[in-house]
């Protein structure tokens, strides 16, 4: 049996029953002469036919389109092009390929390229993401669920020490047993319920050493049919650290310092002259102080092996039965040491005070001032 071959027509009609792509054979105004291919958008054959492009699509548009055909005519030269038309609410991206056919009828080959170009989106926003990460001074890496990591940017293949070793490699190899498990059993089942956790975790790199880790996770879902992924951003505290314990130090440093020169404003020990020293009291005197003012006293006594100790307390306004005792102690602490307490500067306000609370002054020579003080001093030597 001999086949028949088909003629031109016949392919041209399968190719046009094949498609998904719908044709228009247009004038040089943009008129519909025919309709070829899958059906248009815009209605059926009968619907589309003698219509205008200013009839089917807004003025600007057609202004456009009616323009590339009469270029495409006037050079027969094919020209491509892509436009969006609004379909029942939905923004529709096509392609079409418009050819010259005769001098005055054009072939307009138009394709729906929405999801391609939803594609070709996503693909810049990756290109656009993967070109700034690569850019941060922070470590970014992403992975599946099942831990392995699908991307990481520089950053994090130079923190972590694996360069490009990381890719394809579970994110939990880059911590030390005792962290790995605290991320198994804290960090991945809280990013796992509540979608983020934040976090400080020590890291190992390959070659043993040890860095802070400060970690940002969040998880992503594109969609319900998709399984989610890991994304973490780490960040190198190691230094930080290290700057803010000597920064802790130094200020640990400055307020000893400040203290030890509150110390001795608060006690200050006065040379007088050989074996001669005083004391000047001004303010509160507490327990505290006290303590201060015997332990600086006797210090002061044992470096100069003085044999007079002068205790001024004229610019003390308050004297209770703690500063009574302290003087008290003082003074009996210095005899052990074979000096002589003299009390200088006793108000008849803190004399009467005394007196009320029977303290015993009679290992304590007094004076009224700290000038006659300093004379005895002086003149018993």
């Amino acid at each position: 049996m001999t086949a028949i071959m088909p003629t031109d027509a016949d392919v041209l009609r399968a190719l046009c029953a094949g498609t998904t792509d719908f044709m228009l054979v247009l004038d040089g105004d943009g008129r519909c002469v025919k309709v070829l291919g899958a059906q248009s958008r815009f209605g059926t054959a009968e619907e589309v036919i003698g219509k205008t492009l200013h009839e089917l699509v807004d003025v600007q548009l057609a202004d456009q389109h009616v323009a590339v055909i009469k270029q495409v005519l006037h050079h027969a030269r094919l020209q491509v092009l892509r436009y969006s038309l609004v379909f029942a609410g939905q923004l529709i991206w096509f392609q079409a390929t418009v050819s010259p056919m005769s001098n005055t009828l054009a072939l307009w080959v138009a394709r729906d390229i929405t999801e391609q170009r939803a594609l070709e989106q996503a693909q810049a926003r990756l290109w656009i993401f993967e070109a700034l990460a690569d850019q941060a001074v922070d470590g970014i890496a992403i992975a599946g669920e099942d831990t392995i990591i699908t991307y990481a940017n520089t950053a994090y293949r130079s923190m972590t020490g694996y360069g490009d070793k990381i890719i394809g490699m579970s994110f939990l190899a880059i911590f030390p047993p005792a962290e790995k498990v605290q991320v198994l059993e804290e960090a991945l089942p809280t990013v796992l319920r509540t979608g983020v956790w934040r976090g400080t975790f020590t890291s190992q790199r390959p070659d043993g050493s040890l860095w802070t880790n400060q970690i940002s996770t969040a998880l992503l879902r594109a969609d319900e049919n998709q399984p989610p992924l890991l994304a973490a951003i780490s960040r190198d505290v190691s230094e930080q650290q290290r700057l803010d314990s000597e920064r802790s130090a130094l200020q640990e440093e400055v307020i000893e310092a400040q203290q030890a020169a509150l110390r001795e404003l608060s006690t200050p020990l006065v040379p007088i002259a050989a074996g001669v020293i005083a004391m000047p009291l001004v303010g509160a005197i507490d327990s505290r102080r006290a303590q201060q003012v015997m332990e600086t006293l006797l210090e002061g006594i044992t470096a100069q092996q003085a044999a007079y100790a002068i205790i001024d307390v004229t610019g003390v306004r308050v004297v209770d039965t703690q500063v009574a005792s302290a003087l008290l102690r003082v003074a009996q602490a210095t005899k052990l040491l074979g000096a002589q307490v003299i009390l200088t500067g006793i108000s008849p306000e803190v004399a009467q005070t005394l007196v009320q609370l029977g303290a015993d002054l009679s290992g304590i020579v007094v004076r009224s001032t700290v000038q006659s003080g300093i004379t005895y001093a002086l003149g018993a030597k």
